[in-house]
């Protein structure tokens, strides 16, 4: 009798054992084809590379920017790439605390006050794109600090004498932050470790001129897209000391006036970051010789039926103001029009389609005054656009394992019905 009660019993576990063990190795091989279709997270230096004007523009494994330009040897700011000393920095109000990458070469009014804290846990991805207006070259650098996650993002448009970096800020505590993001570096233009640090209030922009030598005149700028509550632009070590201090001067001289100095520019911007919320900072870091500019450098994309408003602002190169800015040729998307007197191209847009138009910006130099002509194409979208999220494609190596583990769990089915 007890032999006929436990056969079944001792049946019973084998079987389920079985069960267990297919299913387990079928689980295993899966996760093993879903972990390969993961890019990889290594904490590796990203850069983009072009033929210029930007030959090269990257994020270091610790947050910093660097950047070069085809006419000079060394990069856009002072010391090597991997302490270069062009960073973003974020003050949480609420903590005290600073945030900004491990090392800043000659930036210790920075980083020695109390409170100052290495981002951790960076990650880095890209280069992504081909390079072109629709699609960009991009590189993205993901940090942590405390409760706040930070996403760097560069992109660079081949042939633009300008590169895009941005900065996103998410805070994951669940209650309300106040912060105050910092965008400032030591300049190195020319190859020079002096200048004249500059301030322009049309466009809130900071940067600073080359002296003298081959490439005097060259200027670079940062440039803020969404804009600045404050600015500072001057002596390098007093950049730092501010930032350090968490809060800028709007001050825009050297030690002695009217002289060159060992200078730096930066911006500050502050926000009140709601409970797990995030925000974005964009800046444009443009880097030009000395010529009249017209910003933006292209166009947000429009939708139809929502409203689009931009403004043109003209820039620098030695050119006196005011400025005019006129409509020189092109079509505009039906719903908008362009209006000279105040700059802004604006309306709701009606109709999908790519746009494209000229504008010509007039200086005020006496005698001749200087022109330039700007391009643009201007995307509108229809509004029912959805956004999708495509499934990854396998790779080889995945298909055959996930393949494999589905043919596994099949059999071991197959085989219980039976």
């Amino acid at each position: 009798m007890q032999t006929g009660f436990i056969a079944p019993r001792f049946s019973i576990i084998m079987f389920a054992c079985w069960v267990f063990r297919r299913l387990t190795l079928a689980f295993t091989l899966a996760l093993t084809a879903l972990c390969l279709l993961l890019p990889s997270q290594a904490l590796a230096q990203v850069e983009i590379t072009s033929a210029g004007p930007i030959t090269k523009v990257g994020i270091t494994p610790t947050g910093n920017l660097y950047a070069y330009h085809q006419l000079f040897s060394s990069q856009l700011y002072y010391s090597g790439e991997s302490d270069s000393a062009a960073v973003w920095a974020v003050h949480d109000v609420d903590s005290g605390l600073l945030y900004g990458p491990a090392s800043v070469g000659a930036g210790v009014n920075m980083t020695s006050p109390a409170g100052y804290t290495y981002w951790t846990s960076v990650t880095q991805t890209g280069p992504t794109g081909t390079g072109i207006a629709a699609d960009p070259f991009k590189i993205i650098s993901t940090m942590t600090g405390g409760t706040l996650t930070a996403v760097i993002t560069v992109t660079y448009v081949i042939g633009q004498e300008a590169f895009n970096t941005s900065l996103q800020v998410t805070d994951n505590s669940g209650v309300d932050r106040n912060l105050r993001i910092f965008l400032g570096a030591d300049l190195y233009y020319g190859s020079l470790d002096a200048g004249y640090p500059l301030h322009d209030p049309a466009t809130g922009s900071v940067g600073g001129e080359v002296p003298s030598g081959t490439h005097a005149g060259f200027t670079g700028w940062f440039i803020p897209m969404t804009p600045a509550d404050r600015y500072f632009a001057g002596s390098y070590s007093a950049m730092w000391g501010e930032i350090g201090s968490r809060q800028l001067s709007n001050t825009n001289t050297c030690p002695t006036a009217g002289s060159s100095c060992d200078y730096g520019a930066a911006l500050q911007w502050n926000v009140a970051l709601p409970a797990n919320g995030s925000t974005t900072i964009i800046d444009v870091d443009q880097l030009f010789s000395g010529e009249l500019k017209l910003l933006p450098l292209s166009l947000h994309n429009g939708t139809v039926g929502t409203p689009y408003s931009q403004l043109f602002t003209p820039l620098g190169g030695g050119s006196v103001p005011p400025y005019t800015v006129t409509w020189l040729s092109g079509s505009v998307p039906p719903g908008l029009t362009f209006d000279p007197a105040t700059r802004t191209l604006s309306g709701t847009p009606t109709t999908a389609g790519t746009y494209s138009f000229t504008l010509r910006v007039t200086d005020s130099t006496p005698a001749t005054p200087k022109e330039g002509d700007f391009p643009y194409v201007l995307i509108v979208l229809g509004n029912n656009n959805a956004v999708s999220h495509p499934i990854p494609a396998l790779g080889a190596g995945a298909l055959v394992v996930l393949m494999l583990a589905l043919g596994i769990a099949a059999s071991g089915v197959a085989r219980r019905k039976t």
